[in-house]
């Protein structure tokens, strides 16, 4: 019997034993017997655990491989053990304590009982897999079996043991009695062709076929199967009954090549198919034989030409009212037709309208050549020939003024007077101060003709010049010059340089050429400027060397320096003293547009005082047309501003667009940028705002499109961290709608009721909510807050579904 008190717990099919088992006393221990005999000798080696050396005189127990089991219960010793300063002694209900290597570190008396028995057969815990633990109360507690339903507990104690049976009425069928089922169920229900029988001696099913089809076998290579199929049905169905097999092949032929679309391969197409040299190219290589060919797709001509044989025509016939389209496109622009002359070195190009001009219209030419008329067009496109209106004017002169033969009517008429038979006149020869000759020639000597021989209407007085005047006797009268007649500031030079006026151009140098300089004091320091033109006093007074710039005006330029500008107007572009050449390509036309830009580019300003302020900075690309408009602008840029004082606010804003009269001028934007603003006196939210569109000003209650909304980019693509819309029905459920009447502080002319939010409601509901990511509400200016109506669509659809699914749950509730 073991040494300890056990509990076996086992089950074979249903019945469940526990066996428990106790310990019993210690038998008394035997007398010591006789000492046995000296054995042999141990040699030298590895004894597998020991190793023997030193002629059997050593033994060493190999490393790790003295384990637990291999230690007698006694073989340590307490002199071997390290010392765990435990007293030696006896306790009761002894508390110790054990350390990781299995050492007694602690022992005490413990609090419990002590008196019963050392062999105690009670039992102290019970375990169960799968249950809770019975655990004994005390020394003395019972374990009590109880039977459940269906079991027998019955016990035995001779031998310690309990035994517990089930008592299961459950029918279980055997066998034999499922075998005889299945095999009722299978032999009562065959297959086509299959019969099953049950075998009750093995309780085995045999399924044998009933196939009464005879088969037939072929040799080698022969059929593999004889079934006759649906296919071969179908086949055999498809030949005609009175079909036969002894048609010729050239029956055949005729009856395949007489059907239509038969696609056969003729001896025809064979003959041409020789015809053909292994090595031709598979194109088109006669187009003639096809009477009505047909392109699959665009035709590239690749180059080549299409021409005629033996001087014939090319005709272009488009089908009913079709017509011959010479095609356009991005790169030669409208289409074209190109006449070229008859060595196709040059040409002429007929050229259609551009596509901006969305012109269609049919130019019809006249119905014949007539000779001397001009073409004419009438609103149709109808041409017809003209007769020129003949506005030349016809001067007379005196005999021998005319050089050249031609053949007047005049001449004409004089031929007339001539008669038939008139003689050859031979003219005398005259001697003096009019000579002739025989040729009839006549010749005025050198200073010969005087006052005295003019035919003028009066007098002449000293400085006088000759003047035409026609109602006077002989059409000439002698009368005081006017204008720069004569005048000695007028001077043009080899170079082409016409320089009218005092101190006028007074430093042009060789090479300097075609510059036109009038006025006082005019461009007195260009050098070798060319194609320059200055007009009016101090214009243009600082170019040196600039090309290609006009100053028109008194000081119109003065102290620019840069080619390609153009100055008209008082002191336009008069420019701060120590202008640079950083200043070029200017177009600036009023007074004093422009007045202060030194350093610009491309900058454009027309009207009295336009762009005005601009300094040494900035200013490039700026546009601006209308009085005082962009008048304040210092070193902003590319603004382009239309509009009587409008963008006057402007000083160093850029790439602002403001049309309209006095748009941007009062509260207007001073350092935004990427503004628009349209409209008579369109205002910004802010002065300092940037990227906003401003349309009209306070007064327009009417925004008009034909279409309803405004699109702007909204690809997913260009997006990120998108999740789902948190505001919805309870943000909705927070908004103030209201009905008001305008009255705003501007005193516009609204009127009547309207229908919307109030900024400030807005803003506090953003606040408590806190979404002013939403921005509902534009505070740029915070003296004029402005609402964003369209940004709350998202937040209205999130709110109707939100409903949708409300109202879908208690239509739910309705139907339960």
């Amino acid at each position: 019997m073991s040494s300890s008190n056990q509990v076996v717990v086992s089950q074979v099919n249903e019945v469940t034993t526990v066996e428990i088992t106790t310990a019993g006393p210690q038998g008394a221990t035997g007398s010591q017997g006789s000492q046995g005999p000296q054995g042999p000798a141990v040699s030298d080696g590895d004894k597998g655990d020991i190793t023997v050396s030193n002629s059997g005189g050593t033994y060493t127990i190999d490393a790790g491989v003295v384990s637990t089991a291999k230690i007698a219960d006694d073989a340590v010793t307490a002199d071997k053990l390290a010392n765990t300063a435990v007293t030696a002694g006896s306790y009761t209900s002894t508390d110790i304590t054990v350390d990781a290597q299995g050492r007694i570190t602690a022992a005490s008396n413990g609090s419990g009982g002590g008196s019963g028995e050392a062999n105690q057969n009670a039992f102290s815990t019970i375990s169960v897999s799968g249950q809770s633990d019975v655990v004994a109360d005390s020394a003395t507690d019972t374990f009590t079996f109880v039977a459940g339903t269906n079991v027998t507990i019955t016990t035995d104690a001779s031998s310690d043991t309990i035994t517990i049976t089930a008592a299961d009425t459950n029918t279980q069928l055997t066998t034999e009695e499922v075998q005889d089922i299945i095999g009722a169920m299978v032999s009562s229900n065959t297959e086509t062709n299959i019969a099953v029988t049950y075998d009750d001696t093995n309780g085995k099913l045999n399924f044998a076929s009933t196939d009464t089809n005879t088969t037939y076998s072929v040799g080698d290579g022969g059929l593999t199967q004889n079934n006759f199929t649906n296919t071969l049905k179908t086949k055999l169905d498809a030949i005609e009954a009175s079909a036969t097999a002894d048609q010729t092949a050239g029956e055949i032929r005729t009856l395949v090549e007489s059907a239509s679309d038969s696609n056969v391969f003729t001896d025809a197409d064979h003959t041409k198919l020789n015809g053909i040299a292994a090595s031709a190219n598979v194109g088109i290589t006669d187009v003639v034989g096809d009477t009505s060919p047909q392109l699959g797709g665009s035709l590239d001509v690749n180059g080549q030409d299409i021409v005629s044989v033996s001087n014939g025509d090319i005709d272009l016939d488009p089908n009913g009212s079709g017509k011959v389209v010479a095609k356009g496109n991005a790169t030669r622009g409208s289409g074209q037709v190109k006449l070229n002359c008859e060595q196709n070195s040059h040409g002429i190009i007929l050229k259609g309208p551009p596509h901006s001009a969305a012109a269609s219209y049919t130019f019809t030419l006249p119905n014949d050549i007539q000779n001397g008329k001009y073409l004419t067009t009438d609103a149709s496109g109808n041409t017809s020939w003209g007769t020129p209106t003949d506005t030349n004017t016809t001067y007379s002169v005196g005999d021998g003024g005319l050089t050249t033969n031609d053949f007047t009517n005049a001449d004409h008429t004089k031929l007339d007077g001539i008669a038939a038979s008139a003689n050859n006149y031979v003219h005398p020869n005259h001697s003096g101060e009019v000579t002739s000759t025989a040729d009839g020639a006549t010749v005025i000597a050198d200073n010969v003709v005087d006052e005295a021989n003019l035919k003028v209407s009066n007098s002449p007085t000293n400085g006088y010049v000759l003047t035409a005047q026609s109602g006077n006797t002989g059409g000439l009268t002698w009368a005081a010059a006017s204008g720069g007649g004569g005048s000695s500031d007028l001077t043009v030079d080899s170079n082409n340089n016409i320089l009218i006026g005092d101190n006028t151009g007074t430093s042009l140098a060789s090479g300097s050429s075609t510059n036109i300089i009038f006025g006082r004091y005019t461009a007195t320091n260009i050098t070798t400027g060319d194609h320059n033109i200055a007009i009016g006093n101090n214009a243009l007074n600082t170019l040196t060397t600039t090309n290609n710039s006009i100053g028109l005006g008194e000081g119109a330029g003065y102290n620019q320096t840069g080619d390609r500008g153009i100055y008209i107007g008082k002191q336009a572009g008069q420019g701060a003293a120590g202008a640079t050449t950083d200043a070029y390509d200017l177009i600036l036309i009023g007074t004093q547009a422009g007045y202060n830009i030194k350093r610009a580019i491309e900058a454009i300003h027309i009207g009295n005082k336009a762009g005005y302020s601009h300094n040494s900075t900035g200013g490039s690309g700026n546009i601006s047309m209308g009085r005082f408009s962009l008048y304040s602008a210092t070193s902003g840029f590319h603004n382009v501003v239309i509009g009587g004082n409008s963008g006057r606010s402007i000083t160093t804003g850029y790439r602002n667009v403001v049309i309209g009269q006095a748009a941007s001028h009062t509260n207007g934007i001073t350092t935004g940028s990427n503004n628009m603003l349209l409209g008579n006196e369109a205002t910004p939210s802010a002065a300092t705002v940037s990227n906003e569109i401003t349309l009209g000003n306070s007064s327009i209650a009417t925004l008009r499109c034909n279409v309803q909304t405004i699109s702007s980019l909204s690809d997913v693509r260009d997006k990120t961290n998108v999740t789902d819309l948190p505001e919805g029905l309870d943000f909705i459920s927070k908004l103030k709608p209201v009905k008001f009447e305008w009255k705003t502080r501007e005193r516009t002319t609204k009127t009547g009721y309207e229908a919307g939010f109030i900024a400030q409601d807005l803003q506090a509901t953003q606040k408590e909510t806190d979404t002013e990511y939403l921005k509902l509400v534009l505070d740029s200016n915070p003296d004029r807050l402005e609402a964003s109506y369209g940004k709350l669509v998202p937040i209205l659809v999130k709110a109707v579904q939100e409903l949708k699914i409300e109202v879908e749950n208690l239509k739910k509730q309705l139907n339960v």
